[in-house]
């Protein structure tokens, strides 16, 4: 009987565990590449951002601050910002669903309330994520619903980007919204 149950384990394990070929080493120095939360660790710190509209024109400035929360299993980003005249604030939680493969953002601002969902995944180095799938969306006065979506990337240690487009016709057609500049606070400045 505990043979049975001790090959049984054997066989969950083989099956879950990645399998290396026998004497296979990594060579000297080699890392394996991040993957999952993890993949994002690149934006933990402390960050000035520039927002600039679609032309290349500034928005506004703000800090903002990403730390891992919950034994590192996601990302806080906390943003302030004075936009439109007052003080804004932003809550985002980045997280990863392993049983999807699907990168989320959940985004709460102080300017409407709403939290927004993003949720996509890497193609190559960039991060894609769109609000598009969620059902979470800005509304128009008029009624007319807008959807976001982002690229975020890492430009170097002490750099990213985020790319923004909108869409007001769920999707069929997306055009340029701006983009976020994140320069780590203390790191020199890129060149314009």
């Amino acid at each position: 009987m505990l043979e049975s149950i001790s090959r049984t384990a054997l066989c969950l394990f083989l099956l879950v565990c990645p399998l290396r070929a026998a004497g296979a080493e990594d060579p000297p120095g080699a890392t394996a590449p991040a993957t999952g939360i993890a993949r994002l660790s690149y934006m933990v710190g402390s960050w000035d951002v520039v927002s600039l509209d679609s032309n290349g024109k500034v928005l506004y400035r703000s800090t903002s601050t990403i730390a891992p929360i919950l034994d590192g299993r996601a990302l806080e980003e906390t943003t302030s910002a004075v936009w439109r005249g007052s003080e804004w604030q932003v809550l985002i939680v980045h997280s990863y669903d392993p049983f999807q493969d699907t990168y989320r953002s959940a985004v709460l601002d102080s300017d409407v309330g709403l939290l927004d969902i993003y949720e996509g995944r890497f193609d190559g180095e960039t991060l894609h994520l769109s609000d598009l799938g969620g059902g979470t969306y800005s509304q128009g006065a008029d009624g007319v619903r807008f959807f976001f979506r982002f690229a975020t990337v890492r430009v170097s240690d002490d750099r990213f980007v985020i790319r923004g487009e909108h869409s007001a016709d769920d999707g069929h057609t997306w055009v340029p919204s701006g983009r976020y500049e994140y320069t780590r606070r203390g790191a020199p400045r890129a060149a314009p």
